[in-house]
């Protein structure tokens, strides 16, 4: 695959991530170098070939288990299109120290189960991390950082949607 080249500059209606950074933790390693090895196009498959980039607490399973979270190379594509950049830092942490989690229940087989992930920002707004699920892991679908007027639209019509956990 190629490298997804990142120019910072988000399409019509998108924000564009900004220079806030997160101070990873030592366990987060390894997951954000899967994320720069998909950036670098180092996948043999653009869907099938997902990097684990998080663990989450099984919310599909009542708690009792541990979901692992991975990323594709069409899905990093898109949130670069979308938003000009993908730091992988602060979606390791939007994904694995979020503050707050949305499940949001699909009708299966056609409509997948859901979750949002919320990490709030020292300015008032927020990142938040989607997956849906699929085949008993979770594959991120967005990545999105919001600013403080739109995260209270966001967060009211998300939990009309789903339930916090």
């Amino acid at each position: 695959m190629r490298p997804i080249r990142e120019n910072g500059i988000a399409k019509l209606g998108k924000t564009a991530f900004s220079n806030f950074s997160f101070t990873p933790e030592k366990k987060f390693e390894e997951w954000i170098e899967n994320i720069e090895n998909i950036k670098k196009g180092l996948v043999s498959d653009i869907e099938l070939d997902g990097k684990e980039i998080g663990i989450v607490i099984n919310i599909w399973e009542n708690g009792k288990n541990s979901v692992i979270i991975k990323l594709n190379y069409k899905n990093v594509q898109k949130i670069v299109f979308d938003h000009g950049s993908l730091p992988s830092n602060e979606l390791v942490q939007t994904i694995n120290a979020y503050d707050q989690g949305i499940y949001i229940p699909g009708m299966p087989p056609l409509i997948r189960d859901k979750i949002n992930l919320i990490k709030s920002k020292p300015n008032g707004g927020i990142y938040v991390a989607g997956a849906n699920r699929i085949n008993g892991y979770g594959l991120v679908t967005f990545f999105e950082q919001l600013t403080p007027e739109q995260a209270q639209h966001y967060l009211v019509s998300i939990k009309k949607r789903g339930s916090v956990f």
